[in-house]
């Protein structure tokens, strides 16, 4: 196998990665792996316990909150933000140089961004708003925060507008998604909540249908309400009391943890661009590529069967050759595709210019999982991480480009990660079965992820009243192993009652 990097070993180089990702292919099916997430180093803090949710982290010793964790936190959100659609084209990944004044995240698509289109706008409009709430003091940030939230709201209106749909279809499906069971008792004097997450489930979900069915003054209103009802319920319900409701209830879980992920990704926007030093000086930049090369043509002959199998040295029967060469034949797609991660590496490897004496972070963030030779790719490029890998092989698109605008020494490093996975796909082919008759599920490759922020309100009053019936209902469940008497059980119940009360009427 060769390592040179001249233009016809490269593109020699790209044949037998292909030819192999077929066979790996017919092999096992698409779901080559099994899904994978990031894993945090044992040392380092969950951002749940940075205990400032609801104030600002300016000015606030960074003490258990990690800044690189927030710098993760942010590029996946960010991606997932710029990602208006669902589908392959529109997946979005991010990467991020920082220097000690100054941020550039260059933020790429599967489908490419074309100069001065709507996604560059809305990535320029973006900016300047979270470059305005790092730049003013704490006291003067909400309605740059507000600006922010209208945006976000206006930017996925058709995410949104399927997440609606989804939630709503399976409470019209499902009439009895309500709690079978009353989670108020009631005394000679006094009326106690005695199961507080069924209690908050039981009122969030009534709330919950008046909104679906109710009309609001504008869509961005409704929008509002109904993500931010969303993120609260999924945030602070456990999965098991939705569970409860019955076959339905994980499915209603899930679409609501969908409907309110808008929320999330805007907390955290906003804490990185008050606590990340150097957000008063961000760029974001828009990978600009040529779409036909990002969705190219096919051109050149591949390698056949024959050819794949004797670079191999692999030794089979007619019977598995014959049953492989059908396959082998089929799996093309009329296409190559240059996924957004790869559009990164190659943009940053080519713009030395734009990163110079800058540091890298060492994470892509991505608004799915990637696909498995993204993710093998990035391992070897330096050890690049992203927040998981879906196990998927997606053998008949996948590509990088020609790399011929590239230095010897760039070419180099781009195509030496190409060498190496395809050194891995030869351990994994050489002396493994060809033809398994067992094949893994296919899993879903989007993610809600985890969450460190539960803020349902606009105003820096709601947000702090929120974060308190957060921290409550966290204090109610770690008391659920002990007796409590009927006196303190209605004392905590009408606080909570009232903190309840006060949120959903100013949020929803």
């Amino acid at each position: 196998m060769e390592t040179c990097t001249g233009p016809s070993l490269v593109e020699s180089a790209l044949k037998e990665l292909h030819a192999y990702a077929k066979l790996l292919y017919l092999r096992s099916g698409r779901q080559f792996e099994d899904k994978t997430s990031y894993q945090e180093p044992e040392d380092e803090a969950s951002l749940d316990e940075s205990g400032n949710e609801g104030d600002s982290f300016k000015n606030v010793p960074l003490g258990n909150l990690d800044e690189d964790l927030l710098r993760r936190e942010f590029l996946d959100r960010l991606s997932e933000t710029v990602s208006s659609e669902k589908r392959g084209p529109h997946v979005v990944a991010s990467h991020m140089f920082y220097w000690p004044d100054k941020v550039k995240v260059f933020v790429a698509i599967n489908l490419g961004f074309a100069k001065d289109d709507v996604l560059s706008s809305f990535l320029g409009n973006l900016c300047i708003v979270l470059k305005e709430i790092a730049a003013v003091p704490d006291n003067q940030t909400e309605k740059h925060e507000n600006a922010l939230w209208q945006m976000l709201l206006r930017h996925q209106s058709s995410r949104l507008n399927t997440a609606i749909g989804d939630v709503q279809k399976i409470m019209e499906n499902s009439q009895w998604f309500l709690p079978q069971h009353s989670s108020l008792e009631s005394t000679s004097d006094v009326v106690v909540v005695t199961d507080l997450d069924g209690f908050i489930l039981d009122l969030g979900l009534k709330r919950l249908v008046k909104l679906l069915s109710s009309d609001a003054d504008s869509d961005l209103e409704r929008y509002d309400s109904l993500v931010s009802l969303s993120y609260v319920l999924h945030q602070d319900i456990p999965v098991e009391r939705f569970q409860d409701l019955g076959p339905a209830g994980d499915k209603l879980h899930r679409a609501i943890g969908f409907l309110g992920r808008l929320k999330r990704s805007f907390q955290i926007l906003v804490a990185a661009a008050k606590q990340i030093l150097g957000f008063d000086d961000l760029s974001l930049i828009p990978v600009v590529t040529d779409r036909l090369k990002t969705g190219k043509k096919r051109s050149g002959q591949e390698w056949n069967l024959d050819q794949t199998l004797h670079a191999l040295k692999l030794q089979l029967s007619n019977t598995e050759v014959d049953k492989l060469s059908t396959g082998f034949s089929r799996l093309k797609s009329p296409t190559w595709q240059v996924h957004a991660e790869i559009q990164l590496i190659l943009f940053i490897l080519s713009h030395p210019d734009q990163v110079a004496n800058g540091k890298r972070f060492d994470y892509i963030g991505c608004s799915r999982y990637s696909c498995l030779l993204c993710s093998k790719f990035l391992h070897y490029f330096q050890g690049i991480k992203t927040r998981g890998c879906h196990g998927k092989l997606y053998n008949h698109s996948w590509t990088l480009p020609p790399g011929d605008n590239l230095g010897e020494g760039e070419q180099h490093m781009l195509y030496g990660a190409v060498m190496e996975v395809i050194s891995w796909m030869r351990k994994e082919l050489i002396g493994s079965v060809m033809l398994s008759a067992q094949r893994r599920a296919e899993v879903k490759e989007s993610t809600i992820g985890g969450s460190f922020i539960a803020i349902p309100g606009m105003s820096q009053e709601n947000r702090q009243r929120s974060y308190a019936v957060s921290e409550y209902l966290h204090r109610q469940r770690a008391q659920n192993s002990h007796v409590q008497s009927n006196k303190e059980r209605f004392v905590s119940s009408i606080h909570f009652f009232i903190a309840i009360l006060d949120i959903y009427r100013d949020v929803c």
